[in-house]
């Protein structure tokens, strides 16, 4: 009797761990969906690595690793269930990521310690030119650290991916002007002052979001004393960049991608023959822009707006 209890109690047991593999943080293959609890995995990697921290398994140097791998697993998990759900294709990629840090934290010994993802490439920093009347203003300097410190807030979850984004264009956008404003190699006072604004007010939004609010620091109705052609062209160039960006980052499929650079070249095709032919009118600009908000929207929320071609 003793001997059957004793087996009984065993076989319970296995029964009970296969039925939540994911609390001991399993790296072993999943069948279903409803079996994966991204969540609680992801807690379970936290407290491991910071007890590998306390009881010195872990250097300070791979826990910083495994933390930024885990914050970024975490930023992907909190980017994927925006719309209240996961894909299986999701959960198949957040847990192969959350195998490979396990593995890791697990036995860094056969498992070295890296980056889980691919980091995006460094923008590119602006040519150098003379400063003839930017004494003590080193725009390029401050260009470079608001960059550093959006890609630190989305890793340490300070900002979300949507907020990370629009200050993102803001600052792609203060990069563009630069370089404009900068192409004969001198910038005007007035010009100086118009950087350092924008610099200012991205900055305070990066800084301190609850007291200020994110939002574009471009439109038509900031740029309204430029031809509204102007801002055409500089919105087409704003979004290839924005494509470029989220394909690196792995938000766009490689197909994806070159649909919504496809829908971009037919735009900018569009309106070079409108201007071959004579001009273009306000309804074809409003056409125009009416296709850019379109592929717009399916480059920042594809599962909200389908990607598909643009006639």
């Amino acid at each position: 009797m003793l001997l059957t209890l004793s087996l009984l109690s065993g076989l319970v047991s296995c029964v009970e761990q296969e039925r939540r593999p994911y609390y001991e943080d399993s790296y072993g293959p999943y069948d279903r969906a409803d079996r994966y609890d991204i969540g609680t995995r992801i807690d379970n990697q936290q407290r491991r690595i910071d007890q590998g921290i306390s009881s010195g398994e872990l250097k300070r140097k791979e826990a910083d690793l495994l933390i930024d791998n885990l914050n970024w697993i975490r930023d992907e998990y909190s980017w994927a269930t925006r719309d209240g759900r996961l894909t299986q294709s999701e959960i198949e990629r957040l847990s192969e990521h959350l195998n490979q840090n396990n593995r890791m934290i697990t036995d860094k010994n056969n498992n070295k310690i890296r980056r889980v993802y691919t980091p995006p490439p460094p923008a590119p920093a602006p040519a150098p030119a003379p400063w003839h009347e930017q004494s003590g203003k080193d725009f390029r300097d401050r260009i470079e650290k608001q960059q550093k410190r959006i890609d630190k807030g989305v890793s340490k979850g300070d900002l979300t991916r949507q907020e990370a984004d629009m200050l993102q264009d803001n600052l792609n956008h203060i990069r563009d002007e630069y370089s404009r404003m900068n192409s004969d190699g001198r910038l005007t006072s007035i010009e100086a002052d118009r950087l350092e604004r924008d610099l200012n007010v991205n900055d305070r939004m990066i800084q301190d979001k609850r007291n200020n609010q994110i939002k574009r620091l471009y439109g038509p109705a900031s740029r309204a004393e430029e031809p509204k052609q102007d801002f055409l062209d500089f919105r087409m160039e704003s979004q290839m960049h924005k494509i470029d960006d989220r394909t690196a980052k792995g938000y766009l499929t490689r197909r994806e991608a070159e649909i919504v650079r496809q829908n971009l070249d037919r735009i900018k095709a569009a309106y070079s023959r409108m201007k071959a032919d004579g001009g273009v009118s306000p309804n074809d600009l409003k056409m125009l822009e009416k296709k850019l908000d379109r592929n717009d929207n399916m480059i920042h929320d594809k599962k909200k707006n389908p990607i598909e071609r643009i006639d």
